[in-house]
């Protein structure tokens, strides 16, 4: 299974707020929408064009089909908002097991590069969430390609709704290392009546990279002077998660092959000697190497290989 393992089986995604989890972080106070992230889709949402069309001067909220109190059995984050695909990129979030609280990121996992931070200052708190979506140039079609990052709230009763967001487009050309970058954030002040008055300000920040995923990966196994011990040929759908040196291997060679929007072949090599494994304890000497491979969209998919001694 190909996810982002370089974060951990504990990414768990929307599902997790919706089904039976609790934020890490409070609710806003009764009568308050808290930003809980964003949500990252291809084409702009129908719905908020509509709205604004029809002249309905009420803000346009598109609510999910549950909320975490009736989330349907074996219902998906993917399809939480009525026809909309999206990613998303949502607060940490925390599960409760008897006196063990599990956390998890609430973010798709096709985000990778997730990072947390998380500014006390007084009475003030700033947090912010980043992660970074992979587009792979050869599924892109047209000649302007871009995505829409739209906030996602929580009211105080556990509805969730996608409120309008921005669009960020660029042309199809030379897109091969460039990337797009947006954000949503949200200010909320709370009051006690023994701790004065609190703000919390957040922030959810998504970046669209692009580049060639692979389509196929060919493992090379070398000895110290690099002559050829073994060769595995993966399709990306195959790829393995954990790879053993052969004895006398002292390097592995990992091709990824991927081809153009104009159908040329291009293949990128990463190489990595026996003697760059690190102790990981009671799983061994280990290696997690980074691959990005084509899905069956136009995401590509973070893989991480584990290289074992």
């Amino acid at each position: 299974m190909k996810r982002n393992m370089l974060f951990g089986a504990g990414a768990a995604a929307l599902a997790c707020l919706l089904g039976g989890c609790r934020l890490a972080v409070p609710q806003g106070a009764a009568g308050q929408d808290t930003l809980i992230g964003g949500y990252a889709t291809w084409e702009s949402i129908p719905y908020f064009s509509e709205h604004f069309l029809s002249g309905d001067c009420s803000p346009a909220h598109l609510y999910a089909d549950w909320s975490s109190a009736d989330r349907p059995e074996g219902a998906q984050w993917r399809n939480i908002f009525p026809n909309v695909t999206g990613y998303a990129l949502c607060q940490n979030t925390a599960e409760e097991d008897g006196d063990t609280v599990y956390l998890g990121s609430g973010a798709d996992p096709y985000f990778s590069g997730l990072a947390y931070n998380s500014a006390y200052n007084g009475s003030e708190t700033t947090e912010s969430m980043t992660g970074t979506l992979y587009a792979d140039i050869g599924q892109i079609r047209g000649d302007i390609t871009g995505f829409t990052f739209s906030p996602v709230y929580q009211t105080a009763d556990g509805q969730i709704y996608l409120a309008e967001g921005q669009r960020v487009t660029c042309s199809t050309q030379n897109l091969e290392g460039s990337s797009l970058s947006l954000s949503v954030s949200a200010a909320q002040t709370e009051s006690s009546s023994w701790d004065g008055t609190s703000k919390t300000e957040q922030s959810f920040t998504a970046k669209l990279s692009f580049l060639y995923a692979a389509q196929a990966v060919r493992v090379l196994q070398m000895d110290a002077d690099y002559g050829v011990l073994g060769q595995a040929d993966y399709p990306a759908a195959a790829v393995p998660e954990e790879l053993k040196f052969l004895p006398g291997a002292e390097f592995i060679l990992l091709e990824s092959r991927s081809t153009d929007t104009a159908g040329a072949e291009h293949t990128a090599r990463q190489i990595i000697g026996r003697d760059e494994l690190e102790d990981y304890g009671a799983d061994g000497q280990m290696k997690y190497v980074t691959l990005y491979l084509r899905g069956d969209g136009p995401l590509a998919e973070v893989h991480a290989i584990a290289l074992k001694g």
